[in-house]
């Protein structure tokens, strides 16, 4: 029988025009004395945009005793945790390697037919290795069958592995079966020709198909291509953005969010490199607001160009608005003209736009919300200078005495702050 690894199936976990990338026949394998097969055992057959690495077993299986014909494996499975059969090279291993202008996507395992004795291992756990990056636990295998005739275990889904899907070129995947919880050394286990048929015993579904040309590289939204190029915006002090690099073909379709040197471009103000961080597999980016100032973010890849973001627009620590008043003359008598002042100091990060003042003239008799104006018309000397000016005539009406001017100031921004103007009337002149 082959033990087959096939590459056939969409992320939908729906059979595809079906490639069978390795195949292992362990059918004529005779077992006996000393014999659980060959190891590393090289695939009798590959696909042509594919390299398989032999089906071999780890350093701490044994191969001592006698093996079952039809089967490939060994024994000593009998570590009490995945952990401590994993430092006791308790596993099988295999792996897939797409070839040059080709990717792989991996759905799930169609079909696992396996063999233990009563004593072998009852538990494993599927794991897959992308590069030289740490192995990852898949799904959980039960080995619930322990007589001669052996068992399968249900279909396993791999669709919902991010990592597994669109693997490129030159990146080697290595599965490793990891077997434990025998209850003695000479417990066996194996890959097992179950039914006696050329049918698989252990089928791996998925895509191999011809990769897609990437010509640049921009910062968009998203690591899988949905979002949109990062635009124009501005990032308050203290909060941050996240930036991803997204490769794309000559159509602008997705191609895949590469690790990218990411840089700003662009710079004014008081924005400084030390406010982008890369993620450690650079394929995203956290800009932090610290100080006012502009930038945009810039992801390089070698032989694609490059989109920066929109501009960044980076608020530094907020402060609010102050104020503060005077009367010109300080002491006006009744029917006397007097022309009050504010100057106000604009709040920043944001800076303020749309400055208002506003003050109650009723105590010198005036109304109540009397705006103030910055226009250089009506006493106001400057226009434009953040001074704002109201002049008016101290009403007959009024006793002499103290007054204060209570004064409000708002920006655009949603800030305020307030302030008052003393002013001592003197009684009438007439």
């Amino acid at each position: 029988m082959l033990f087959w690894l096939l590459l056939g199936a969409g992320p939908s976990g729906r059979s595809a025009a079906a490639a069978t990338v390795a195949a292992w026949d362990v059918n004529p394998l005779p077992g006996g004395a000393n014999n659980f097969g060959t190891s590393p055992l090289a695939a009798t057959s590959t696909d042509a945009h594919v390299t398989v690495g032999a089906l071999a077993r780890g350093s701490g299986v044994g191969a001592t005793g006698t093996g079952a014909a039809r089967a490939w494996g060994g024994n000593t499975f009998n570590s009490a945790t995945e952990a401590i059969a994993i430092a006791a090279g308790q596993f099988a291993t295999f792996s897939v390697t797409a070839a040059a202008g080709y990717k792989v996507s991996f759905s799930g395992i169609g079909t696992f037919d396996y063999r233990r004795s009563a004593t072998g291992p009852s538990t494993g756990t599927l794991q897959y290795q992308i590069g030289s990056s740490a192995f990852v636990d898949g799904p959980s295998l039960n080995y619930s069958v322990s007589t001669s005739t052996g068992g399968s275990l249900a279909p396993i889904d791999l669709s919902s592995v991010a990592a597994l899907q669109n693997v490129p070129a030159g990146t080697v995947v290595t599965f490793r079966i990891v077997s434990w919880g025998g209850t003695s050394a000479s417990g066996t286990w194996y890959v097992f020709d179950k039914a006696n048929t050329t049918a698989a015993d252990l089928e791996v579904q998925g895509t191999v198909s011809p990769a897609i040309a990437a010509v640049s590289v921009g910062v968009e939204t998203a690591a899988d291509g949905t979002g949109i190029p990062v635009p124009a915006q501005t990032v308050l002090d203290g909060h941050s953005i996240i930036g991803y690099a997204v490769a794309r073909d000559a159509t602008n379709g997705f191609v895949a969010s590469p690790a990218a040197a990411w840089s700003l471009a662009a710079v004014t103000g008081g924005v400084v490199a030390a406010d982008l961080v890369p993620a450690g597999d650079g394929k995203s980016v956290a800009f932090t607001a610290h100080a006012q100032g502009t930038a945009t973010i810039h992801a390089a890849v070698a032989g694609l160009s490059s989109t920066d973001s929109g501009v960044i627009s980076a608020q530094g620590p907020q402060s609010n608005l102050t104020a503060s008043g005077l009367a010109t003359p300080a002491k006006a008598a009744a029917n006397q003209s007097v022309l009050l002042e504010v100057g106000v100091v604009p709040g920043s990060s944001p800076s303020s736009t749309g400055l208002t003042v506003s003050g109650d003239v009723s105590g010198l008799g005036g109304g109540a919300n009397a705006a103030f104006h910055d226009d250089g018309l009506g006493g106001d000397l400057q226009a434009a200078d953040n001074i704002f000016s109201y002049q008016l005539t101290v009403s007959a009406a009024v006793a002499g005495g103290a007054k204060n001017v209570p004064i409000a100031v708002a920006d655009a921004q949603g800030r305020s702050t307030s302030t008052s103007i003393p002013v001592r009337v003197l009684g009438s002149l007439t």
